[in-house]
């Protein structure tokens, strides 16, 4: 049966298998696998399987996107709350504060008040500009979890599907599906390979829809794509400072 949300067999001992020998000898054969690789594989499963890792994780794209959004929020409330103050601060000016201290050495609660402002204002810039150079290296700002992540899909499945789309491409084969022109449905290698391997991980023993299937390529491939982005970064970077 075809579905969205599966149970996944999750590994709470140190004994557990991902993948026990029967089916990677199968799936090896099926797809020209050796061994070696299905056993690497089942280690990785195992892994992306643990019961520490919590289930409603975040995933990389959404922390992206979320941690981008909150913090253009929060800069926002920032520059309103100082426009706020400064507007009152220029209307307590108005006021006379009676103190036994001498007008020389006295400093308004306003003006300290003001003066902590022009300091979080210099701090916001600081993490603007900190946010910009985080955001130019491809590396996404965190944000904490919230009641809002009931609400957010199986992320275990994108963590064990990206888990075998991770070792599909560091094989050296194309991270792709096909689409069946007559009933749209979702084809190719990967997805079968995929499929194979979650029947085996799931309890009771289920299939991915095509549809979740296309959409977790979809997302594994950017990341892969990122992260190879940023290694060849480094790569030139590293190259620069050995010729200077």
């Amino acid at each position: 049966m075809s579905m969205t949300t599966v149970k996944w067999r999750i590994n709470k001992s140190e004994n557990f298998v991902a993948l026990s020998d029967e089916p990677r000898q199968m799936i090896a054969t099926r797809f020209s696998l050796s061994t070696e690789e299905m056993s690497r594989l089942s280690d990785d499963l195992s892994r992306a399987l643990d019961v520490k890792l919590r289930r409603k994780t975040i995933l990389l794209e959404e922390v992206a996107k979320e941690g981008e959004a909150a913090f253009h929020s929060s800069m926002y409330d920032i520059d309103k709350a100082m426009k706020y103050l400064k507007s009152a601060r220029s209307k307590l000016r108005l006021l006379d504060i009676s103190t036994p201290i001498g007008p020389d050495t006295y400093v308004s609660p306003v003006d300290r008040l003001f003066n902590l402002l022009i300091a979080a204002g210099a701090l916001a810039g600081e993490a603007r500009a900190g946010f910009g150079d985080a955001v130019a290296a491809g590396m996404p700002l965190n944000v904490r979890e919230t009641a809002n992540a009931r609400r957010r899909g199986d992320t275990r499945r994108s963590t064990v599907c990206g888990c075998i789309i991770w070792f599909w491409d560091d094989l050296g084969r194309p991270v792709t599906y096909t689409t069946d022109p007559l009933t749209n449905e979702r084809k190719g290698t990967l997805v079968e390979f995929i499929t194979a391997i979650v029947s085996y991980v799931t309890e009771p023993s289920a299939k991915l829809s095509g549809e979740t299937i296309k959409r977790e390529i979809t997302k594994a491939k950017k990341n892969i794509e990122r992260d190879r982005a940023l290694l060849e970064g480094a790569s030139v970077t590293t190259r620069q400072n050995d010729d200077s």
